[in-house]
């Protein structure tokens, strides 16, 4: 169980806060455009 969860868990906040970064990226090139 403990191995899952040091295995999972990286990848879950690396994966988060990949969709931060690209999120973060499309609110920029919005308020650009407007």
């Amino acid at each position: 169980m403990r191995i899952d969860v040091v295995t999972i868990f990286p990848a879950t906040v690396q994966a988060v806060l990949r969709e931060g970064v690209v999120a973060h990226a499309i609110e920029r090139d919005l308020i650009e455009v407007q």
